[in-house]
């Protein structure tokens, strides 16, 4: 695993199908995920390792896991025991329960705590960060609301970044 300050280079397919290089300084990498400053975005921004097309001056021997498989898609028909799990934090108890709702009748399996099997975190204004970390470092996919939605609806994870403007 390289150093963090060493600048971190890589052409990164997002998920309309754009392609661009980044370079991000100051960088971690934490499961499915590598973030750090893009220089590009001028902007903290968060990527997945599974739509980094290639690795750019060796970059890839920087990283610990430099390759991640994608996100298992979200079907309906799936059986219950068999959905992939995904646990919600940070939202008020009534809008949770209606976001639980919405993901329990779109394919996936609702649970109240960070379990070995979750899949996806979907994190609301108030999330803890200790929860996010812990649910990153085991390689947890984290999701906000607006990308609840899309993955119910097309059974796709989107691009995700931390910030609120795209990456």
């Amino acid at each position: 695993m390289g150093d963090a300050q060493t600048p971190l280079a890589f052409r990164y397919r997002n998920a309309v199908g754009e392609v661009s290089d980044r370079v991000l300084t100051t960088w971690s990498e934490v499961g499915h995920y590598v973030e750090g400053f893009d220089q590009r975005a001028g902007k903290f921004c968060t990527f997945r390792k599974d739509r980094v097309v290639e690795y750019l001056e060796e970059a890839d021997k920087l990283l610990a896991t430099p390759r991640s498989a994608p996100p298992p898609k979200v079907r309906q028909a799936t059986l219950k025991d068999e959905r992939p799990q995904i646990l919600f934090t940070g939202f008020a108890a009534v809008q949770r329960a209606h976001l639980e709702g919405l993901a329990d009748a779109g394919g996936l399996r609702v649970v109240k705590t960070v379990t070995a099997s979750l899949v996806f975190l979907c994190t609301g204004p108030t999330a803890g960060p200790a929860k996010v970390a812990k649910s990153r470092a085991q390689g947890v996919y984290i999701v906000r609301q607006p990308e609840l939605h899309l993955l119910i609806e097309t059974g796709e994870l989107p691009d995700y970044a931390f910030d609120e403007g795209p990456a």
